[in-house]
């Protein structure tokens, strides 16, 4: 077994290998797109796999990662990372993950195809961010409950003090609705700006300053640590209640709704002013609400199909016969579409075509830039070790510069890319290994010469064999 996965592995290497940059970029999104219909609850073919158990999906994702093994040796591995991040960070932050265990055992068997161990480093976030959110709930609140109820014994009881009444509010609020606070490190996760605008929700925007409060009690503990600072988002979700129907929507399409507690009609204007969103965010939200699935929202005139089509004078309200609908089909559950989570740093089209041509042009760029700068250093070295490339490549990548006064876009690289274009190199007659010391290379001015020395000595090592 282990010497036919070990076959499969470097057959997979060379098949990848002679791949163009596009059909590599396409494959690794495919790879990365199969995994997800095992993990995402929701996806596209969530339907299908409905009657897979957990167990089952988790033998078959591992059976999948054992043959993945061999992109930890090849400089692709970066675009693979690029495409598994954009999903995980979507089935995290949406709630649609099959569980976070297994997410976690993927992650550790798929560890050596992620160069920077980005989705690794986003699962450990999670599980921080449930730590602190558990000693939020429990500990410190309580704490402070306890200590004005002490204050108040101690005072001869009389009328319970309001702040004791306001804050045991607070907690059984805190514990009723299963709120949840990740704290996500922006280099880790592949996500755009969006921040989270003040609040009409006093309740909501209540929790987001006590959760302030006790994020700078935390870190003000640590004098040697610069206190971290939150920046609150719009990513996540939230369950709305409307009778007896429970609503599964985004952060913003919670802010819209909420509106709807103070009166029944609004005009598209006045949402943009009283949730305070950016007029992308909003309309983004309304045509989700009003869109034909799912139309809990009305209205006047009829819903656009374009994202600039509301105008100010638009008026929306909840529609009630699609509520009714939903009662009569006893119906109590319902998830909202909500917009992608992931940014588009590598993207400048929507389509599944223009996506990959652009992430390929960008790995392109960067592999001709590494081919560049290692048969450059070798002309002009003659012999050097791995290492001493490596360390020259790498240091130049990030810098975005090399000693010939090239400049470009810098980026980061890894020992292991540098082998990966080292070994290629070789390969295509480049460059060359010294036979008694594997770690020397040296530079062959003629690419030709060298493939026909190879040539000869298979011819040799035929000839001998026979």
């Amino acid at each position: 077994h282990s010497q036919l996965a070990l076959a499969v592995k470097d057959g997979f290497s060379k098949a990848f290998m002679s791949l163009n940059e596009v059909t590599g970029v396409r494959l690794c999104e495919l790879l990365c797109q199969c995994i997800d219909n095992l993990l995402d609850t929701a996806g596209r073919d969530s339907s299908r796999l409905l009657h897979l158990s957990e167990t089952e999906r988790e033998v078959i994702l591992l059976h999948l990662s054992e043959p993945l093994q061999f992109l930890h040796n090849l400089d692709i591995a970066h675009v693979f990372e690029h495409f598994y991040r954009r999903h995980l960070s979507n089935r995290v932050l949406r709630n649609r993950s099959v569980s976070l265990a297994l997410e976690k055992r993927l992650s550790q068997s798929l560890a050596h195809c992620f160069p920077h161990k980005y989705p690794i480093q986003m699962l450990v976030d999670i599980d921080e961010s449930e730590n602190l959110m558990s000693r939020f709930k429990r500990s410190d609140l309580l704490e402070n409950l306890d200590l004005i109820l002490q204050q108040w014994q101690s005072s001869q009881y009389g009328a319970p003090p309001p702040e004791a009444l306001s804050l045991a509010k607070k907690i059984f609020f805190y514990n009723l609705n299963t709120l949840q606070v990740n704290i996500l490190t922006p280099c880790y996760w592949s996500l755009r700006n969006r921040p989270l605008p003040p609040l009409s929700s006093s309740i909501i925007g209540d929790f987001v300053n006590d959760f302030n409060s006790f994020f700078s009690s935390v870190y003000s503990v640590h004098q040697h640590e610069k206190v971290k600072q939150l920046n609150w988002t719009l990513y996540g979700g939230a369950k709305l209640e409307y009778g007896e129907l429970i609503f599964t929507v985004s952060t913003p399409q919670m802010i819209t709704l909420l509106v709807f507690n103070t009166g029944k009609e609004f005009s598209y204007q006045s949402l943009l002013e009283t949730t305070c969103l950016s007029s992308q965010e909003l309309t983004e939200a309304l045509l989700s609400l009003t869109a034909d699935r799912h139309p809990l929202l009305s209205v006047t005139p009829p819903s656009p199909t374009t994202i600039d089509a509301f105008k100010p004078d638009n008026i929306f309200c909840v529609n009630e016969v699609f509520i009714n609908e939903l009662l009569k089909r006893n119906e109590q559950q319902v998830q909202f579409h909500a917009i992608k989570l992931v940014s588009r740093s590598f993207m400048s089209t929507v389509s599944r075509e223009g996506r990959s041509v652009d992430l390929a042009h960008v790995f392109q760029r960067r592999r001709a830039i590494i081919d560049a700068a290692i048969v450059r250093t070798m002309k002009r070295e003659k012999e050097m070790s791995v290492d001493n490339i490596a360390i020259k490549v790498i240091k130049g990548c990030s810098m975005g510069q090399f000693d010939n006064g090239t400049s470009f876009g810098r980026f980061d690289c890894s020992f292991k890319d540098i082998c990966s274009h080292v070994e290629r190199l070789v390969m295509d007659g480049y460059i060359k290994r010294d036979q008694t010391h594997p770690q020397m290379l040296k530079y062959v001015p003629d690419p030709s010469e060298n493939t026909k020395e190879k040539e000869k000595e298979e011819k040799k090592e035929e000839e001998e064999e026979e």
